[in-house]
């Protein structure tokens, strides 16, 4: 690639860590396994330059055609308006961070039975942006590691798979207020810090499910913030994933692109 003649950029930016809508050079870029930017300051040819590569913690993966990841979302994820909520739901962060919204991350708790498609809509939540398998969380996350994984996910969801399965021999009120706690802790949109550091701001949408309804157990508490704060879809079968052929469909697609 040619540099523009006149045209400065600074070498010693080379490398970030974290993912999303930046600046450099007064320019807007936007940054993920490589940031680009494009310049027509002196000849009025456009010229894309690589400026910065991704060295995070996130193993994230490019691959497939764009035509044909477009078409798959008309076949295969807009027609089931509850699939379609969740990739939405999904790359919330992205228009979060370019709105710089505050106390706004998104939570959406898909709430249904077993085996209705629940793990493939989140799986479909994580393709967006990478390899599923190696983006994907569960209920056993620590809470310090889910820490760590919104500050260096930053826009990238996170998904919170069953997320009452580490709670099974907890008392009713114990596990309203623990999800009543992390609910508003995720919706803020900040880390706690740590070792005296500041809080770090994120924008990733949280995905979870359950079998059993998150507000139900949050109506026993006297607090109503958390209601506003997140999402619960009620799932049924046929909703997510319309058969067996759609969902194998669904998982080729998501494999390829």
């Amino acid at each position: 690639m040619k540099m523009s003649p006149g045209a400065t950029y600074d070498p010693s930016v080379t490398f970030h860590s974290s993912l999303g809508f930046d600046t450099y050079q007064d320019k807007p870029i936007f940054k993920y396994s490589k940031a680009w930017i494009t310049d027509s300051s002196t000849t009025g040819t456009n010229t894309t330059l690589p400026v910065s590569t991704y060295i995070g913690g996130q193993q994230l993966a490019e691959r497939g055609l764009l035509e044909n990841y477009k078409r798959g979302l008309q076949e295969l994820v807009a027609p089931q308006l509850a699939l379609y909520t969740v990739l939405v739901a999904a790359t919330g962060g992205l228009l979060s961070q370019a709105l710089n919204t505050q106390d706004s991350n998104i939570l959406l708790n898909l709430m249904g039975q077993s085996s209705i498609g629940k793990s493939t809509a989140e799986r479909l939540a994580l393709s967006f942006f990478g390899n599923y398998n190696d983006l994907m969380t569960t209920y056993n996350t620590t809470k310090c590691f889910l820490e760590e994984q919104l500050a260096s996910r930053f826009i990238i969801p996170v998904v919170i798979d069953d997320i009452l399965a580490g709670h099974t021999g907890s008392s009713a009120k114990v596990i309203s207020k623990e999800m009543n706690d992390l609910i508003f802790r995720l919706a803020t949109g900040l880390t706690k810090g740590k070792h005296k550091s500041a809080p770090q701001r994120y924008y990733s949408s949280v995905i979870s499910s359950s079998e059993v309804s998150l507000v139900d157990k949050l109506l026993s508490l006297e607090a109503n913030g958390q209601f506003y704060r997140f999402i619960e879809l009620q799932v049924e079968k046929g909703d997510l994933t319309k058969d067996l052929d759609h969902a194998s469909k669904l998982e080729e697609f998501m494999e390829e692109s």
